[in-house]
Parts: structure tokens; C-alpha cells; sequence
């Protein structure tokens, strides 16, 4: 089944009002959709990444500042420099 991303807030604007989770989730329901997950940026922030070969665990930020000096993955920082959002990939 597709899934969709949206901005809750731009959705809540749209939609002319606020909802709470479960008024939203019923909403949803009742068009034949289902609500999967609640996810904020702020908990995005937090994730820690543990690069391959290395021993500790860095936050996305800092991890840009790695490949910032890493002599093989600089040249490919711009691809995510400066994006809202950071790929992560599951191994």
C-alpha cells in the first residue's frame, strides 16, 4: 500500500482545523485511510548513526562534519548538504 508524508500542520490549515491524534486517526478512517505513524522533526534530531569501521555514534549533524574532511566522501556531501532531511539507511 502507497504510503504519503504530509506536514501536519500545512494538513490541519488546510483542513481548516486541529485535531488530536485519535480525532485524526478516526478522520482518516472514515475515508478509507489509515494512519501509520506520528513522526516530528524534532525526533529526527536525535537519531545517532554508528558509520561503518568506526566505534562511536554520531548525530546527522555531526556526521556532516565528518565527511566534510573525509578525503573520499567530501565530494559527495553536497547531495545532502544543507537539506531539511537526512537519507538514513538501514543495514
Amino acid at each position: 500500500m502507497p504510503t504519503v508524508s504530509v506536514k501536519r500542520d500545512l494538513l490541519f490549515q488546510a483542513l481548516g482545523r486541529n485535531y488530536t491524534k485519535e480525532e485524526f486517526d478516526e478522520l482518516c478512517f472514515e475515508f478509507g485511510l489509515e494512519l501509520d505513524e506520528i513522526t516530528s522533526e524534532k525526533e529526527i534530531i536525535n537519531i545517532k548513526l554508528k558509520p561503518l569501521n568506526k566505534t562511536k555514534e554520531y548525530t546527522a549533524c555531526e556526521m556532516m562534519n565528518i565527511y566534510k574532511t573525509d578525503n573520499h566522501l567530501k565530494h559527495y556531501l553536497r547531495i545532502t548538504e544543507k537539506k531539511p532531511l537526512y537519507p538514513v539507511i538501514y543495514e
